[in-house]
Order: C-alpha cells, then sequence, then structure tokens
C-alpha cells in the first residue's frame, strides 16, 4: 500500500514502472544489436579490400551522408560502426522509442481515459508534464547507458579496438536525437491529446530532418540549409571520431527546452474539463 501510494504522488516514478517492460525489451534490442555487429565486424576486416572497393565506387558526397569522413575506411572500428550503426539504426531506435513515450505521456492517457483521474489530484498541470518529461529522459538515458555497456561488452569479447570514449559520445549524441523528436511528439500530444498526431508529426518532421541532410551532399544549392537537421549534429558532427562537443549538444538541449516549453504552455492552456 506505501509503495503504490508513492507511485500515485510520484508521476516520474509511476511513469518508469508503467514503462518498465518496454525499457526492459528496447534494452534488451540494443543489446542484442550492438553485440550482433561487433562478431560481424572481424568478417568484415577479413573482406577489407573488396568491401573498400565497394565503397570507393560510391561518390565522396554519398559516403559522407553515411557519416564515412575522407580517408575513413569501412574495415576500421569507426568506420564500420558509423556506417553499420551510428549513422541511421542507433539513432532511429532511440527516435523510435522516445516518440512512443512523447506521444503516450499526455495525449495516449487523454486518449485511454485516465488523464481526468491524474488531474482531478491536487497537481500543477506544468509538474504533471515535467515529471512526464523526466521519466522520458530516465527512461532514454537507462537505455544508453546500457548500449554504451553493450559496446564495451561487444568490443573486449572480439577484440575491436575502439575507444569507449568515442562510442559514450555517439551513444549520447543519438539519445539526445532521440529526445528531441521525443519531446516533438509530447508538445503535439500536449497541445492538441491525438496521440496518432503527435506521432505522425514526429515521424514527419524526422523525415525531413533525414531527408535533408542527406541531400545537403548531394545538391550543391540545398548545403546552406543542412545545419537546419538535427541530423547534421550526429552524422556529420562524427562523434564516434571527435566526441561530443559542447556546441553540438547545446543544440539537442536547446531543441529540446523549447520544445518541452511548448509543450509546458499548450497544456496549461487547454480546456480539458468535461
Amino acid at each position: 500500500m506505501g509503495v503504490s501510494k508513492v507511485l500515485l504522488r510520484s508521476i516520474l516514478l509511476k511513469n518508469l514502472r508503467d514503462r518498465r517492460m518496454a525499457i526492459f525489451w528496447w534494452s534488451i534490442s540494443f543489446f542484442l544489436l550492438v553485440i550482433m555487429m561487433c562478431a560481424m565486424f572481424p568478417t568484415i576486416q577479413e573482406s577489407a579490400a573488396e568491401l573498400e572497393a565497394y565503397m570507393d565506387s560510391y561518390p565522396d558526397s554519398v559516403r559522407a551522408a553515411f557519416g564515412v569522413e575522407e580517408g575513413t575506411s569501412i574495415a576500421s572500428p569507426t568506420g564500420f560502426f558509423n556506417i553499420e550503426l551510428f549513422s541511421l539504426m542507433i539513432p532511429i531506435m532511440f527516435l523510435i522509442f522516445a516518440v512512443g513515450f512523447g506521444s503516450n505521456a499526455i495525449a495516449g492517457e487523454e486518449e485511454a481515459g485516465t488523464l481526468d483521474l491524474l488531474l482531478a489530484n491536487p497537481l500543477p498541470r506544468w509538474r504533471i508534464v515535467l515529471e512526464k518529461f523526466a521519466a522520458m529522459v530516465l527512461g532514454t538515458g537507462l537505455i544508453a547507458f546500457i548500449t554504451w555497456v553493450s559496446f564495451l561488452i561487444g568490443t573486449k569479447a572480439f577484440d575491436i579496438d575502439i575507444g569507449i570514449g568515442g562510442l559514450a559520445a555517439a551513444t549520447t549524441s543519438s539519445a539526445l536525437l532521440g529526445l528531441a523528436f521525443g519531446v516533438v511528439a509530447l508538445a503535439v500530444g500536449s497541445a492538441t491529446g491525438r496521440r496518432g498526431l503527435a506521432i505522425a508529426v514526429a515521424i514527419a518532421l524526422t523525415t525531413m530532418s533525414y531527408l535533408l541532410n542527406i541531400m545537403s551532399k548531394i545538391v550543391e544549392s540545398v548545403e546552406p540549409y543542412e545545419q537546419l537537421s538535427l541530423f547534421y549534429f550526429q552524422v556529420d558532427a562524427n562523434p564516434l571520431v571527435n566526441g561530443l562537443k559542447l556546441g553540438d549538444a547545446a543544440v539537442f538541449v536547446g531543441v529540446i527546452a523549447v520544445l518541452l516549453a511548448i509543450a509546458l504552455v499548450s497544456f496549461q492552456r487547454r480546456d480539458l474539463v468535461g
């Protein structure tokens, strides 16, 4: 009974408890993906010559779009992990988790009819939004930590020489990217109460952002707008090699802060009576 009362008083703890199985299975998915890719790397190294010839057939712009800097080999740990994981797969997985979390935070409860019960408690609306946001951050952060630990295990098990600092930076950057679009879903859900719309807007913005980053490498006239894409600060910044720069992290944090403010204001102003 005591535990139940604590959970009811703490929206953050209740959200983490409600999402514990999702966090668990997502963590398992990241772990298995990382271990599988680490296991594949020795085979990739054995086929280095063929793979390099294949990659050299692509223009530099296409290679850059997938986080492969000039002079970087796909048979190197950084080249391999950037192409196979950090250019798309891991960021997208964080995106799916965070968007699902954000869309359920307010809109999901409203559609399920449980938001009224929450609002019946003597809690300010801003606290509801902030604690749900904090739960999303903690859930994403836990998965990011487990992903990093998975890399430590995989690289050690398969004797892959790569810096743990770079892996931490790339994983953190991917998680921040996912959180940014997760807060898009939170903001839209807070403003409209429609979970489907929250997911659709977040996915649409993700797609546009990703395509803008790709097109900026291929179409010269689009290049000046590349920094309008959040993927620029994940893929082009190449945190696996360069570390997570303060300016890049500040962009993610700034976007998240603005979207969170929109969520707070829009939810506060909504008429939810009846």
